[in-house]
């Protein structure tokens, strides 16, 4: 079906791409939970993203030029490695995440404190100088 419409193939490319854009914030946001995301951390992963951004597509081409079928189980296979990390990552991020917490000492989210004051009417309202009109 998708062979003879070039349109189908269009919408399926961008729904999968749009279905994997946001697996790269999810990453640095559960790195977030479990350590400190410094600049360098930072830059490891976005190496590491276009390092992917590289390879993958040099992988698909030689899939594609011995069998175009292969692309489907191409993507299968790294569809069950994302689930099987997702897994993996999401344990230990948990774990770290409550040591973490611990060794903090907070059970969550602190807001911080108001540092401005609220602004109070000087006058009373009997005053007539300080009436707000």
């Amino acid at each position: 079906i998708i062979y003879h419409h070039v349109e189908a193939l269009w919408a399926a490319s961008c729904l999968f791409g749009l279905s994997l854009a946001p697996i790269f914030a999810w990453t640095m946001v559960n790195a977030e939970t479990a350590m400190d995301v410094t600049g360098r951390v930072a830059t490891i992963f976005i190496v590491g993203a276009a390092g992917g951004e590289m390879v993958f597509p040099a992988i698909t081409g030689a899939l594609f030029s011995h069998s175009p079928l292969s692309f489907p189980w191409f993507i299968l296979a790294l569809c069950v490695i994302q689930a099987a990390l997702y897994v993996l990552l999401s344990h230990q991020t948990s774990e770290a995440a409550k040591e973490r917490t611990e060794r903090e000492g907070r059970g969550g989210f602190e807001l911080p404190a108001a540092e401005t004051p609220v602004a109070t009417p000087t006058g009373t309202a009997d005053d007539e100088d300080s009436a707000v009109v």
